[in-house]
């Protein structure tokens, strides 16, 4: 199972917004070069301005101000430098008490992403992370597997990634603590793989599968959910119940579920088959999103709130939907549509520029990041606008992704 991981946190992305008043000597106004920048937290950027006729004003002439350092500041050459915290901050450049140029700066999160470089294009598929557009890792516990990944979490006690590694034909569960470069074998002696990964405190419970039954290790202990073939595809802690999204199968029927503190809780859509690739839990309300599919019928994308399947797709044509993400009674969901990455916002499709698979989805102070890849690159949009992971020229997946 594929997955895009990604995952965005608290950093600092600053858009700019610029305007003019007044005029200055010679009856020229200054204004900012560029309208909109982006940095990302503690990184650094100049910013420029000319007179109004195209001339280059030096900064060292210019006084600077910002109307909230702790969100950004500038120095008086007009370097600005993004702080830790989410807000914003007015930046206000003066030629003199008449000639002045505003701009408006937004400090918006950090970037975590998570995918891997196929086999077919490295001697062995390896896991990768990248952070704020960087790679910042090529993470694999030796060079005789493969490696994938499937989701990632950011918490205080580090970057956490769920996979697999494949030795022959065995796949085994992965954890990866990438900040304090920890390589965790969660089951090598069954066929095992891990899909998401969820930190609560100092515990880490990461979903998967063992010997092909649904369950989840809990600080490498193993939690079987079922006797029945299956797999646990998303896992959340919310109030200090377990909530995890996947599917169960029943002779050659696989049906879509969710367990709660270990109650299944089987979801339905008419007679079709399904699963379960992410939940999420928003006051007490769970939401589950996936896939129907099956029976000669053409895929359909869909979710469950509290049981109740929603439609997004009318099976006109092949889809199937993969993250979702709840904010102020919005339901955002991803997926692919007509074999095109997509969002969905309460229902309505947004199709996403040059993709073919979105994974992950959230929703944060106005940005719309969604996860996922072309046919060739990992990459990741931001309402809307693409930005692509390169990694040594080889093709990359991204499986899944977060925001903090």
């Amino acid at each position: 199972m594929k997955k895009l991981l990604f995952l965005l946190c608290v950093s600092a992305l600053v858009l700019t917004g610029c305007s003019k008043d007044g005029d200055g000597s010679k009856g020229r106004s200054i204004v900012f070069v560029e309208e909109s920048a982006s940095l990302f937290r503690n990184e650094t950027q100049n910013l420029l301005l000319n007179f109004s006729d195209g001339e280059a004003v030096d900064s060292k002439d210019l006084k600077w101000k910002s109307s909230n350092p702790s969100i950004v500041s500038v120095t008086q050459n007009g370097q600005i430098t993004a702080g830790s915290k989410l807000g914003t901050a007015i930046i206000t450049a003066s030629y003199s008490d008449e000639n002045t140029a505003t701009c408006t700066v937004e400090v918006t999160p950090d970037v975590h992403v998570c995918g891997y470089n196929p086999k077919a294009y490295t001697s062995y598929s390896h896991a990768l992370y990248w952070k704020n557009n960087e790679k910042v890792k090529r993470s694999y516990v030796g060079l005789s597997a493969t490696y994938y990944t499937g989701d990632i979490f950011v918490s205080d006690n580090g970057v956490y990634v769920a996979g697999r590694g494949m030795d022959g034909n065995r796949n085994f569960a992965m954890c990866w603590n990438l900040t304090g470069d920890h390589n965790y074998e969660l089951d090598r002696g069954l066929n095992s793989s891990a899909y998401s990964v969820f930190v609560e405190g100092k515990d880490v419970f990461v979903a998967g599968k063992n010997d092909g039954k649904p369950g989840y290790w809990k600080n490498g202990t193993w939690v079987q959910l079922s006797n029945s073939k299956g797999t646990a595809c998303s896992i959340v802690i919310k109030n200090n119940d377990v909530y995890i999204g996947g599917s169960k199968q029943i002779g050659t029927f696989t049906h879509p579920v969710y367990w709660k503190n270990g109650q299944e809780v089987e979801l339905a859509f008419e007679n079709y088959q399904g699963i379960v690739d992410e939940i999420f839990v928003s006051d007490d309300n769970v939401y589950a999103v996936g896939q129907a599919y099956g029976n000669n019928k053409t895929a359909i994308a869909l979710y469950w709130k509290n049981t109740q399947p929603v439609t997004l797709t009318d099976g006109s044509h092949s889809a199937s939907a993969t993250g979702i993400y709840v904010l102020d009674n919005d339901v955002y969901v991803c997926g692919v549509s007509n074999s095109k990455a997509v969002y969905w916002k309460n229902g309505e499709e947004i199709v996403l520029s040059n993709g073919v698979s979105a994974s992950s989805i959230k929703v944060l102070n106005g940005h719309i990041y969604v996860a996922g890849w072309d046919n060739q690159w990992a990459k990741y949009w931001d309402n809307g606008i693409p930005h692509v992971f390169w990694v040594d020229n080889d093709r990359t997946y991204a499986d899944r992704k977060s925001v903090v």
